[in-house]
């Protein structure tokens, strides 16, 4: 039937079905409450002043591909997360979140209107301050970076909310490449940083190369140091003042130390010496060198350590010596000693700890020196090696000389050993009676070798045959040959000498 605006359709609760399988419907079957069923399921119901799902939890506003474009709300609107758990709440232009917190997941929290200040978290447990599109400030756990963009970081602290004073700490710039630390004060109670211009106390505080204009003290100032103490004028006086007044100082010249009494040179330091520019009163200990005026020097003490006179002495007695003229001598024997030109005459012995002649020191012993003036005692037998000493005249000039070159002029006199019995190496010269009695072993040739070292060997047990003796060349040919040398006959004795090289040890006797 055809309807009219005037006329009114009374479905009286029952369904009105809208799809050809009769499953999506509007119905009021519920007073004061519409509900659109889809698929043959309540999924929305409208009230008055209301739209909810059938069920909770059961509908999307939207889908991943089909979204709405904008939602408005009114002031002072509040969105519910599961029945106000969590709620966000508009009002007066600012959002309210309560009953929970806010999770970004990593994600930037962009603050200003061209997005280039922002707060993120993108780094776990640290968190990203970003102005001006760089991250300045970064907080980790206990710690917190602060950046510039250019110039040296500044943070500034105010007296007051509403005063301009503040006091800025600036860190290095650039330009200095610096990585400092600033510690504050552990213990001690409150500390607080003093500047160029305050007056302040520092208590137990090490200053490394300060620069002090003035010290000014109302007390007693102690210098208290571990090791030295350094004043270091850099090129000026150290001045000593009383008041204002100077009564003395020390000056640097040339390497030596200036004494002053007020403005008058009175002591010269230079090195060990000291010299004096005026009148020395008082007692003296230590030595005394120079020249004396007016009344003679005396010195009454006994046991000086030295006096020299750069004048002439008649007679000096110091503890029982006595130095007269050219004689020096005790109160038993006035001239034991006589000096002359290039000649000094003892009278009586001489007894030294050490003697030292052109400058090289003696080390003999007087017994060592009686055998050179034909000493007759013999001591034990030695058994002679090639480096032992030899004290020989050289054409009227005492040399020592090694034993070998004894040998090599006059070889011979074998310096025969104790039965070996096991691997040995043979020394030039030398003798051995080699045992092989219960294993063959190896008796080594020297390493080194010069012509007419030799060497013999006899096999002691006539042992040979069964276990046999090998001569080991030790780098050296044996008979011009580069092997070693087997000895398979019973009571073999030889006697091997060095030519050179090319031959190598070769059999003086088979």
């Amino acid at each position: 039937m055809a309807l009219t605006k005037a006329t009114l359709i009374d479905l009286n609760s029952n369904e009105l079905v809208l799809d050809l399988d009769a499953d999506t419907s509007i119905t009021a079957d519920t007073d004061d409450t519409i509900h659109f069923k889809i698929a043959g399921s309540d999924e929305i119901t409208m009230t008055a002043g209301a739209i909810a799902p059938s069920t909770s939890d059961g509908n999307a506003l939207g889908t991943t591909s089909l979204m709405f474009s904008d939602l408005f709300l009114a002031s002072g609107s509040v969105v519910n997360f599961n029945n106000g758990d969590v709620t966000l709440t508009h009002a007066s232009n600012t959002l309210v979140l309560a009953g929970g917190s806010l999770d970004i997941n990593g994600q930037e929290l962009i603050l200003d209107a061209d997005a280039d200040t922002s707060i993120t978290a993108s780094t776990d447990d640290q968190i990203d301050f970003r102005i001006g599109g760089s991250d300045l400030i970064t907080f980790t756990a206990g710690k917190i970076d602060l950046k510039n963009a250019g110039t040296a970081s500044q943070i500034l602290f105010y007296c007051e909310s509403s005063n301009a004073h503040a006091q800025t700490l600036i860190g290095a710039p650039h330009s200095e490449a610096a990585s400092n630390t600033l510690t504050l004060p552990g213990t001690g109670g409150n500390a607080r940083l003093v500047s160029t211009t305050s007056t302040a106390t520092l208590t137990n505080k090490t200053l490394t190369t300060p620069i002090i204009a003035e010290i000014d003290s109302g007390s007693t100032i102690t210098l208290d140091a571990t090791t030295d103490i350094v004043l270091d004028a850099d090129g000026g006086d150290i001045f000593f003042k009383d008041g204002g007044t100077t009564f003395g100082s020390a000056t640097n010249t040339s390497g030596n130390l200036i004494i002053k009494s007020g403005t008058t040179t009175a002591l010269t330091f230079s090195g060990a010496n000291v010299t004096a520019a005026g009148t020395i009163t008082g007692n003296l200990t230590g030595n005394v060198t120079g020249n004396t005026s007016g009344t003679a020097l005396t010195v009454t003490q006994a046991a000086q350590t030295a006096i020299t006179s750069l004048g002439t002495l008649t007679t000096l007695t110091v503890d029982n010596i006595i130095t007269n003229g050219t004689t020096i001598g005790h109160t038993d024997d006035t001239d034991l000693i006589t000096l002359a030109d290039g000649i000094v005459t003892v009278a009586g012995e001489v007894q030294m700890t050490t003697l030292d002649i052109g400058g090289t020191n003696v080390t003999a012993t007087a017994a060592e020196l009686n055998l050179l003036d034909g000493g007759t005692s013999v001591g034990s037998s030695i058994t002679l090696a090639d480096a032992d000493g030899f004290v020989v005249n050289d054409g009227g000039a005492m040399k020592t000389i090694p034993a070998s070159d004894i040998k090599t002029y006059n070889p011979g006199g074998t310096a025969w050993q104790s039965v070996v019995t096991g691997a040995t190496t043979m020394v030039s010269g030398r003798g051995y009676f080699v045992n092989t009695t219960s294993s063959a072993f190896a008796m080594t040739l020297p390493s080194s070798a010069s012509i007419g070292d030799y060497v013999q060997i006899i096999d002691y047990a006539g042992t040979a045959d069964t276990n046999n003796i090998t001569i080991g060349r030790n780098s050296h040919k044996i008979q011009g040959e580069a092997a070693d040398l087997v000895v398979t006959t019973e009571r073999a004795a030889f006697t091997l000498v060095y030519v050179d090289s090319t031959q190598g040890w070769l059999l003086d006797s088979k």
